[in-house]
């Protein structure tokens, strides 16, 4: 016959075994639950997959604004300024665009960024298969002999600007700032500068 030692020991064993299977029974249940979450989709379909459009697929204008990288009130101005054509409304009022619109879209931007205004990126549109190459050297290079003189223009500001900066900096004993007296048109030096604004 077992102790009373040897019962109390068995018996705190058995407790001890009851609660680690317990334990383990609701981890297991906990994980399931989580994994049944994180596996159910939302409504609007599985939350870590966005919804993409296909390649052929028409796009409204909020689609095609963000295809491009910009704001629908400038898919808008393109419109106005006869850039981009705006299709009839479809399934209601809902106008769709095709897949050729964001890439020209995208032709304008980064003719804008080159430094050509809308009516030459019109031209360029219309020339954009590439075949008159005269016509399009052409346009750019008037678009670049504008730039350059506008360059030219703005190392003459900037020299001006220089020397007034170095006026104003060594000769502290001038009554009047020599900065000042030539934006007011002093007569001088100080106010020689490279003509209007343009």
């Amino acid at each position: 016959m077992a102790s009373p030692s040897a019962r109390s020991t068995a018996r705190r064993t058995a407790t001890s075994a009851r609660t680690a299977t317990a334990a383990t029974a609701a981890s297991r249940s906990r994980a399931a639950a989580v994994s049944s979450r994180e596996a159910r989709p939302t409504r609007g379909g599985p939350a870590t997959a966005p919804t993409t459009v296909p390649a052929t697929a028409p796009m409204t204008i909020g689609r095609l604004a963000q295809a491009a990288g910009v704001g629908v009130e400038t898919v808008r101005y393109y419109q106005r300024r006869g850039l981009l054509p705006q299709p009839a409304p479809a399934r209601g009022a809902y106008r769709h665009y095709p897949p050729a619109a964001a890439a020209r879209l995208r032709f304008i931007r980064r003719a804008q960024q080159l430094g050509f205004t809308l009516e030459e990126i019109a031209s360029l549109l219309q020339l954009s298969d590439g075949t008159d190459r005269r016509s399009i050297r052409r346009i750019t290079a008037a678009r670049l002999a504008q730039l350059q003189e506008r360059m030219a223009d703005m190392q003459k500001m900037a020299d001006v600007l220089q020397h007034l900066l170095h006026e104003c900096e060594h000769d502290g004993d001038a009554a009047h700032c020599p900065i000042i007296e030539s934006i007011a048109g002093g007569e001088g030096e100080a106010g020689l500068c490279c003509g209007p604004a343009q």
